[in-house]
């Protein structure tokens, strides 16, 4: 896709390069939407604001996968386009206390509404935004959070099923180890919520922890599922 001068940047087709094209095409996608906001056509359709913007966003990281000869998987690309958007709501260099107070305050916003259902899907993208913006800092926090039983079981288990779903490289290590070590909890609500994350973070890395869990798991039915999804990663290790 050619950049705001009509040439198209260089792509290193090299292994281990990925996420630093990715992160060069960011620039390249901020460009993008300050141009499209200048279209007359948004005065009189708002919402389009949000949506041709993130329409290109897509197309560039389309082009990424491509560029360098890799298959993102469907779901993969939805989430990288939507962790760019997320991230695009916080400052460039946000202070860590500063994000620890937002993470704080999502949790106690979700735990004061009257309908938990309602408000999850915004409670979930801000705790993606949060760790995007404030990276493993954000995963330490959210742990203590976890541990300290200073949020309640349900949110908890939410935001582990959140993590997991996420793609954001730089915090993929944290927030497995993370849901590895929840499956360790007491409670049987945030050990289903690790379970769940680690189903989709789908890295086979985390089935020696998995195993361990299943061993000692006393609930059948999360027993059940702790199964199903060693299952799943031991055809992604194969």
């Amino acid at each position: 896709m050619p950049n705001s001068n009509g040439e198209r940047p260089e792509v290193d087709n090299s292994e281990g390069d990925f996420q630093s094209w990715v992160d060069e095409t960011s620039e390249l996608a901020a460009d993008m939407r300050e141009r499209i906001k200048e279209f007359d056509v948004l005065v009189e359709y708002p919402q389009r604001q949000y949506l041709v913007p993130d329409a290109k966003l897509y197309a560039v990281l389309e082009n990424i996968a491509s560029g360098h000869n890799k298959s993102i998987p469907r779901h993969r690309r939805r989430q990288i386009f939507d962790e760019f958007r997320l991230r695009s709501e916080f400052p460039e260099s946000p202070e860590p206390i500063e994000l620890e107070g937002i993470l704080i305050a999502a949790f106690e916003e979700a735990d004061d509404a009257d309908d938990f259902d309602e408000i999850r899907p915004s409670f979930e993208s801000r705790i993606k935004g949060i760790i995007c913006a404030g990276e493993s800092h954000v995963v330490v926090a959210l742990a203590d959070l976890i541990e300290q039983s200073s949020t309640n079981c349900e949110l908890s288990a939410v935001a582990l099923e959140t993590i997991g779903s996420m793609w954001n490289p730089p915090t993929h290590r944290d927030r497995r180890l993370l849901l590895e070590k929840s499956l360790g909890n007491k409670d049987r609500t945030i050990r289903t919520g690790a379970v769940f994350g680690l189903s989709d973070l789908s890295d086979p890395l985390s089935l020696p922890a998995l195993i361990a869990a299943h061993e000692i798991e006393s609930d059948d039915v999360l027993k059940s599922t702790i199964f199903e999804t060693i299952n799943q990663l031991e055809v992604l290790k194969s």
